[in-house]
């Protein structure tokens, strides 16, 4: 794939991000400047780091469906603090021993039940927002007759899977990586991405061309996450 550089194409989507956010449109202009460049020192995350912000909250524009961040340490400083009040000798080998059991059921005290079943909803929920969020985002940069499932669920699938990649890749891994096999995911991804930013303009929002392209860009993030995994 070509290098990729600051050209009149990317320029209007960065004006583009600006009329929605001024900080967004800064954030892929930052982006842009650092994948341009071969030898960036810790390019992979910062790009990522950008564009998982952009992921995350460019919907917020256009949809009504906002996304409330679970603080996960705090809910489970919470979930240890009823967990110690009311079962203060359990133990991971206190509780192994039901599972030897017959009927391999552990007494545990209501709070503590309620706390880990409230919590696991709203992981689930929190995790289906982010598809419902997506598709609202592209349902309302749609025209009425392209507001179709056969065109929408395939660009709103691809977000998804861009936006996992990218935040998969915005903090750094103990696994061993090859540098230069990321770095040109990375670009492969970053133009990805710059291909669902292009149907934002109004002249090319969902353009039939675009939507041609999706199959290379699944393409495109089977290879990365085969690297990756």
């Amino acid at each position: 794939m070509g290098k990729i550089v600051h050209d009149c194409f990317r320029e209007v989507l960065i004006n583009w991000l600006k009329t929605y956010s001024l900080e967004l449109g800064q954030l892929y202009e930052g982006a842009l400047k650092i994948v341009s460049q071969d030898n960036f020192p810790g390019k992979v995350r910062l790009v990522s780091h950008a564009v998982r912000e952009i992921f995350n909250r460019l919907p917020d524009e256009f949809s009504g469906i906002i996304i409330q961040r679970i603080e996960y340490d705090r809910r489970l400083n919470e979930l240890c603090a009823a967990w110690e009040q009311h079962d203060p000798l359990a133990s991971p080998i206190a509780i192994k021993s039901y599972l030897d059991q017959a009927t391999p059921v552990y007494p545990m005290a209501t709070p503590v039940v309620y706390a880990f079943a409230v919590l696991l909803s709203d992981h689930k929920a929190n995790s289906n927002f982010y598809r419902e969020k997506a598709y609202e985002f592209f349902n309302a940069i749609a025209s009425a007759d392209q507001r179709h499932e056969y065109i929408l669920n395939p660009v709103v699938n691809n977000w998804c899977k861009l936006q996992k990649w990218f935040a998969g890749h915005a903090h750094s891994s103990r696994k061993t990586v090859n540098l230069i096999e990321e770095t040109q995911k990375l670009d492969e991804n970053f133009k990805a991405f710059e291909s669902i930013l292009q149907m934002f303009i109004p002249e090319g929002k969902l353009s039939r061309r675009f939507i041609e392209t999706l199959g290379e860009l699944d393409g495109m993030l089977e290879d990365a996450n085969r690297i990756r995994g």
